[in-house]
C-alpha cells in the first residue's frame, strides 16, 4: 500500500520505464522474487533480447499498481516487517482424486524445465518458497529427500507427493506462485464441489 507522497516520489525519481535491477531495489525484494513476479505476469514487463543479453523494461506505473495492491505491512518492535497471514475459509484434510489430477498437471508443467532430481535452490526457483524453507521441510521429513555431498536432493515424484499433501496446501503463508497458480484451482474446485 502506497501513500500519496510515496507515489509522487516514485514518479518524480524514476523514468517511465525501469530495469529489473531498479524494480527489485524499488520494491525492496530479492532478485529471485523480482524474477518470479515478472515471469508470472503479476507485474507486466517487456523483454527484449540483444545479442547475448536479455533486457527487461517495466513501466513505472505498473510497479506503482503492484505496490498499491499489496496489503499494508505491519511492523514489529525493532523494525522487522511481517506480512499478514493468508485467511483460509476451508482447510483440506484430504485432496480429492480429481483435484489431485488437476494439481498434478500444474506441477508437471511447472517442474518440466527442471532436472529429475532437484536441489533446494531449484525447488525454490520452481515454486517460489525460500530455499531455507525447502531445507527445513526436508529436515522435518515433510519432503522426502536424500543427501548428496551435503546437499538435500529431492526427486520430482517425491516433491509432487509433498505438493499434493494437505500439509502443503493448508499452509497459512503462501508464495506468490502458490497464491496465483494453486489457490485459484482449489477455490474453483470448492465452488463446483461444495462439501
Amino acid at each position: 500500500m502506497l501513500t500519496k507522497k510515496e507515489r509522487e516520489r516514485i514518479l518524480r525519481d524514476y523514468p517511465e520505464t525501469i530495469s529489473k535491477e531498479q524494480f527489485y531495489k524499488l520494491c525492496q525484494i530479492s532478485k529471485n522474487r523480482a524474477r518470479e513476479l515478472l515471469t508470472s505476469g503479476v507485474v507486466p514487463c517487456q523483454i527484449t533480447r540483444r545479442a547475448t543479453q536479455k533486457y527487461v523494461m517495466i513501466a513505472t506505473v505498473d510497479v506503482i499498481a503492484y505496490l498499491e495492491s499489496l496489503p499494508r505491512i505491519r511492523r514489529k518492535r525493532g523494525g522487522a516487517a511481517t506480512m499478514p497471514q493468508q485467511a483460509r475459509s476451508v482447510t483440506m484434510t484430504q485432496v480429492p482424486p480429481a483435484l489431485a489430477d488437476q494439481l498434478r498437471a500444474l506441477y508437471d508443467e511447472t517442474l518440466e524445465p527442471f532436472p529429475d532430481v532437484m536441489d533446494p535452490r531449484q525447488i525454490s526457483d520452481a515454486i517460489g518458497y525460500a530455499d531455507t524453507t525447502i531445507i527445513k521441510w526436508c529436515g522435518e521429513g515433510k519432503i522426502r529427500s536424500f543427501t548428496l555431498r551435503n546437499v538435500r536432493m529431492v526427486p520430482k515424484p517425491w516433491l509432487i507427493d509433498f505438493l499434493l499433501s494437505p500439509t502443503f496446501l493448508n499452509q497459512p503463508t503462501v508464495s506468490l506462485w502458490h497464491q496465483h497458480a494453486i489457490l485459484p484451482i482449489i477455490e474453483d474446485w470448492l465452488n463446483n464441489h461444495p462439501q
